[in-house]
C-alpha cells in the first residue's frame, strides 16, 4: 500500500503562503518533507503533530481502502496490534500495515539484524522488515473516508 502525502493542521481553511511556518511539521517521515501540501483535514484527534496520507491500493481492506485519507499521529505510542504508517531510510515510498511483533531497538554491538513483523490484510501475508531500514514509524488513528472520521482501534496480532 503507497502513500501520498497530506498534512492536517488545526485551521480549517485552505493553506496560504501565509501559513507555511503553521504547516512545518518536525516530524515528518524525511521522504515527505518536500512534497507539496495537497489539503488539510479536520479530525477529532488532538496532536498538533499528526498528519494525513492519501491511501494507493487496497492492502488493507475493508479497513483502508484506495483513496482514502489516513489519519497519522506520531505522538501515539506504537504498539502491537496497531495499524502503522512507516517511511524507509533509503526514501522508497512508505507504506501501511498491521504491527505484529515490536522488537526491542537494535543496539550497535547486536551480531544479528533486529526485524519488525508486520501483516497485510488482502490477501493475508506477513512480513519482516530490519528495523535498520524503517525511517518512521506512526501510529494510524483513523481514517476519513466521504467527509468523515473513522476511528481505527487497534487489536491483537494473530
Amino acid at each position: 500500500m503507497q502513500t501520498q502525502s497530506v498534512r492536517r493542521t488545526r485551521r480549517p481553511r485552505a493553506p496560504s503562503s501565509a501559513d507555511t511556518s503553521v504547516l512545518l511539521n518536525p516530524i515528518l517521515p524525511t521522504s515527505l518533507k518536500d512534497r507539496p501540501i495537497l489539503g488539510t483535514v479536520q479530525v477529532p484527534k488532538n496532536d498538533p503533530l499528526s498528519y494525513g496520507l492519501i491511501v494507493k491500493g487496497n492492502c488493507m481492506a475493508p479497513e483502508i481502502v484506495d483513496g482514502d485519507t489516513i489519519v497519522v499521529s506520531p505522538s501515539t505510542d506504537v504498539t502491537v496490534g496497531m495499524i502503522v504508517a512507516f517511511s524507509f531510510r533509503d526514501g522508497r515510498m512508505g507504506a501501511v500495515k498491521r504491527l505484529t511483533h515490536l522488537p526491542r531497538p537494535p543496539k550497535p554491538d547486536d551480531e544479528v539484524e533486529v526485524l519488525i513483523r508486520v501483516e497485510m490484510n488482502n490477501p493475508p501475508q506477513t512480513y519482516f522488515l530490519p528495523w535498520s531500514a524503517i525511517d518512521k514509524m506512526h501510529a494510524v488513528n483513523g481514517v476519513v473516508r466521504g467527509g468523515e472520521f473513522i476511528a481505527i482501534e487497534s487489536r491483537r496480532a494473530s
